[in-house]
């Protein structure tokens, strides 16, 4: 029994350091990656943005000040007009920068661009991110033209980077029927 015992001891230090088969980085494969068509819904009018998409809603003033949110991973976001076509939205926890986002609609309004910058948590590198949406209906008399309901068209990497993907905003693409990432992240 003492031998047996010894052995056992003896082995488990290693068994106890294997690695599960989900331990390492990963990174979105977009080959193999399909993006959810549930759409984004979210408008500038009357000086308000408004995000129906948003869980919870979100709505505050579009005046470039940080505005309270509840229910969101951030506390406050500042939502700027930039242009007819261009909205810059900064989300704070803390103080601290989370993520800042540009959404410009091009000049026929059949497409939107969101490029992504996230500040990670622990002061890391920030990376990048962008993506393409598709209108799929148009907004209010008298919204900002970047109003949109619009479903993902693609997203893309815009360096070489092996950062892991780790920005996940609806919709969420699926590898295999399972959520992953939405954003592949560059440095």
């Amino acid at each position: 029994m003492k031998k047996f015992l010894c052995v056992v001891l003896w082995f488990l230090p290693m068994t106890l350091l294997a690695q599960s088969p989900f331990d390492g980085t990963w990174k979105t494969n977009f080959a193999e990656s399909k993006l959810s068509q549930k759409p984004f819904v979210y408008s500038v009018n009357s000086g308000m943005y408004d995000c129906q998409s948003c869980s919870p809603k979100i709505n505050v003033k579009a005046d470039g000040q940080d505005q309270p949110v509840t229910g969101q991973t951030y506390d406050t976001i500042a939502v700027q007009v930039v242009d007819a076509n261009t909205i810059h939205l900064t989300a704070k926890k803390a103080r601290k920068t989370e993520f800042e986002t540009t959404r410009t609609a091009s000049q026929d309004g059949k497409m939107l661009t969101v490029a992504t910058t996230i500040y990670p948590a622990d002061g890391s590198q920030p990376y990048k991110a962008e993506g393409k949406y598709t209108r799929v209906s148009k907004g209010s008399d008298g919204s900002n033209s970047s109003r949109t309901a619009s479903r993902p068209k693609s997203a893309s990497n815009r360096s070489s980077s092996n950062w892991p993907s780790v920005f996940a905003t609806p919709p969420t693409p699926r590898i295999a029927g399972k959520p992953s990432s939405m954003a592949k992240s560059t440095r």
